[in-house]
């Protein structure tokens, strides 16, 4: 029996006993007509890699990535069509919630025939109303954006919020709005596609170029869901986990070719990144760009942080990797304002990038750099924040009041965060404040971003130099710099 038939039964069943108990009216008057049936809408779309059948597709209202029973599904049928049932409250969720669609071995691809490696697409939440003939298509261009807008989310809270929590949560609502609008430029200006090519059905509109882009990137979602099944079996314990896999640079690296980067959050306050570059086929680690995890704890009335990782040497005349330890103790403020110091040791050799992670952190005690940085975050979600990083010379971290904060870990009963507050208070974050004892710091950097409005912009302000990048209502980008951050000049 279908939804609707058991909503016709429920239907009928009531103005029986309303029949029988007079509920209808009294003095011998009709019943009542019944009431309609549960608003039932079914969303309707397709899936598209080429169209691709025997997929099945399903609402994650509760934001935890895991098709739990008692939400929505529905198999694609014939050229990727799917029509998925939606009650009332469903109905009201679906702005709220990502779409999944969940392609496994043995479904039908028409362009390309049976799927020999499962993967896993999405469409981000649209965070505004949909019209009830409104059809959402999944493809690899719109997994694109949630993959992108997922990442950067979960690097400061693991795991992803229900619908329910979107619903009650203004700010989360307006910060996830500011992340898919930025991740949609950006996919726009990477591949020249308007953000309606990109939610179109390319392959019925004959959309050669979104198919080409769309087939590079169903690649990497094959390869990146098979590894994400890696890290699970990895890390059973994880409560979040993600991988991607996309052709591209490597960041300051600037290397052209496959790359993949995973993240996994793990008990205790730990976090596991890596980067690394891929060959052609995808099947061989060919560099370890980075291999790093994290460890959080209490200190005090704030927070320390372990950072160690490793990564392969590019001097052929050294050992094959080598190792990077960072200390960070970090203190909020009650008006907002955040302080941290870090201390950063000088690496070490190892064989395999993989043995740094194992490895007792060394070199805390006589750190080769030290760094403040004094950051106001509380106004980013749809307004203005402020972070400032100043880096000191090793002459410089070895004296003044601050000289004795080393090895911190295990030091919060003996050092005192009001001291660190009143030494680094006089570092205004503000970025047209000048910068008090600049002598002291080899470097300096001071960064404001304005989503104010529905146009980013970011100014940023180093020794001597100012840029900013303004969005531009096409979504293109301006990118200006001055000498005084009050006139302003396309960039040379």
């Amino acid at each position: 029996m279908t939804r609707n038939d058991r909503a016709a039964a429920r239907a009928l069943l009531c103005l029986a006993i309303g029949t029988l108990v007079g509920c209808g009216g009294g003095g011998g008057s009709d019943p009542a007509p019944p009431p309609p049936p549960p608003d039932v809408k079914p969303l309707a779309g397709r899936v598209i890699d080429g169209y691709v059948r025997g997929a099945t597709v399903w609402l994650d209202l509760n934001g935890n990535r895991v098709r739990d029973a008692g939400e929505p599904s529905a198999v694609s049928q014939q050229a990727g069509a799917y029509q998925l049932e939606l009650g009332a409250a469903d109905r009201a969720c679906l702005p709220y919630a990502t779409l999944y669609v969940d392609v496994p071995v043995g479904a039908v691809d028409e362009d390309s025939g049976p799927v020999s490696a499962a993967y896993q697409m999405a469409v981000a939440p649209r965070l505004q109303a949909l019209s009830a003939d409104q059809l959402m298509n999944i493809s690899p261009l719109t997994t694109a954006i949630w993959s992108q807008v997922e990442g950067r989310l979960s690097s400061t809270q693991p795991g992803l919020s229900s619908c329910q929590t979107l619903q009650q949560n203004q700010a989360l609502r307006e910060g996830l709005s500011q992340e898919i609008r930025r991740v949609m430029q950006e996919l726009v200006q990477r591949h020249n596609l308007s953000e309606q090519r990109i939610h179109a059905d390319f392959i019925q509109t004959q959309d050669r170029a979104a198919y080409l882009i769309a087939q590079d990137i169903v690649k990497g979602l094959k390869a990146g869901f098979a590894h994400r099944q890696t890290l699970k079996a990895r890390h059973p314990d994880a409560s979040f986990l993600r991988a991607e896999v996309w052709h591209g640079q490597a960041g300051h690296h600037n290397t052209e070719g496959w790359l993949r980067s995973s993240q996994v959050w793990l008990p205790g306050d730990r976090y596991q990144e890596e980067l690394v570059g891929l060959s052609e086929d995808l099947s061989q680690v060919r560099t370890v760009y980075h291999l790093r995890e994290e460890s959080s704890m209490a200190w005090g009335q704030g927070r320390y942080t372990l950072r160690q990782g490793g990564a392969q040497h590019w001097d052929t005349g050294k050992a094959a990797a080598y190792c990077s330890f960072e200390e960070i103790v970090t203190v909020k403020t009650s008006q907002g304002v955040e302080y941290s110091l870090a201390n950063t040791a000088a690496s070490v050799e190892a064989a395999a990038p993989a043995e740094c992670l194992g490895r007792a952190p060394s070199g805390l005690d006589a750190p080769l750099a030290r760094s403040y940085r004094v950051a106001f975050l509380d106004g980013q979600i749809g307004r203005i924040s402020h972070d400032a990083r100043f880096s000191l010379s090793p002459e410089a971290a070895r004296s003044g009041p601050l000289a004795g904060w080393l090895n911190l870990k295990d030091k919060a009963a003996t050092l005192d965060l009001v001291q660190l507050v009143e030494h680094l208070a006089p570092l205004d974050y503000r970025i047209e404040a000048p910068v008090v004892g600049e002598e002291r710091f080899l470097y300096w950097h001071k960064r404001k971003t304005d989503d104010s409005t529905a146009l980013r912009v970011q100014t940023d302000r180093y020794v001597g130099e100012w840029t900013r990048e303004s969005t531009r209502a096409d979504q293109t980008r301006l990118k200006e710099c001055s000498r005084d951050g009050v006139s302003w000049a396309p960039c040379s």
